[in-house]
């Protein structure tokens, strides 16, 4: 039989929010809302901000979460957002007695991470049934299936087996939390290594060990994924690029053509 608190190492402050999040998972969220790209900052951001490439839910524990966006949000126990990709938003430090739970995807692997205002703790499960209910559920405008996927969501993650691995490779988190906040930007490979306070060799090593590919493969692959998103929301091409970190229309035509194998017109 699954044993999650097993996997939680029995560690107290794990323990204390992997039973909260359970508690929610069997409540049922208190509200839903989805943060879309036009709903996000304008580039550029005054504040500091970060855009994935793929979906993410955000779910408040307890105390207040403060999401900001063009309309700050804030998230209280049992309140859950879907940030789409290509969506710039920020998540201020937790203050004390405030928690709260993401799932986001990468490298194959559907991440969920616990916050306080101490401390991330990153695990991982199988990307599936994750990503396909929640890209579902990106698209879905019916309410009643909403709350049935979110229902479906949640019930699994109660029954998950999370393998914990911020202890085990914190350099990865703080890699990939570089490039969420670089996407946009002329992007420096060795300083995002040197962030992690470790040697180019090692860093590039253990990113591709986990990613599956180099920091500029998983870069690339980011930005056309966002582009994708923002172009079936209706963005145009120029700006698609740009919120993307493409230089021009250009550079995204033809990492499209050649990646992808259309223009990214044809996504629209």
């Amino acid at each position: 039989m699954p044993n999650p608190i097993k996997d939680v190492l029995l560690d107290p402050a794990r323990l204390a929010l992997w039973t909260r999040l359970r508690e929610v998972c069997t409540q049922g969220v208190r509200s839903f809302r989805i943060l879309t790209p036009s709903d996000g900052l304008d580039l550029p951001a005054l504040l500091p901000a970060h855009q994935h490439a793929v979906p993410t839910l955000v779910l408040g524990l307890s105390g207040l979460l403060r999401i900001s966006a063009k309309t700050p949000i804030d998230l209280l126990p049992g309140d859950l957002l879907l940030v789409e990709p290509g969506t710039w938003h920020d998540h201020p430090r937790h203050k004390p007695g405030t928690t709260s739970f993401g799932l986001g995807f990468l490298a194959g692997r559907c991440d969920v991470l616990f916050f306080d205002h101490q401390q991330t703790l990153w695990g991982t499960v199988p990307e599936q049934p994750y990503l396909g209910l929640i890209t579902t559920l990106m698209d879905e405008k019916r309410e009643a299936e909403r709350l049935r996927l979110i229902d479906e969501i949640l019930t699994q993650l109660a029954q998950e087996r999370i393998d914990f691995v911020d202890w085990r490779r914190p350099e990865v988190l703080t890699m990939a939390a570089w490039l969420w906040n670089h996407l946009h930007e002329s992007f420096d490979v060795d300083e995002m290594v040197e962030r992690a306070g470790i040697g180019r060799t090692a860093g590039f090593r253990m990113f591709k060990d986990f990613f599956g590919r180099s920091p500029k493969q998983e870069l690339l692959a980011s930005r056309i994924a966002i582009a994708k998103h923002l172009l079936h929301r209706g963005m145009s091409v120029t700006d698609a690029a740009k919120r993307s970190g493409f230089a021009t229309r250009a550079e995204l035509t033809r990492a499209f053509r050649r990646k992808v194998g259309h223009p990214p017109s044809d996504e629209m």
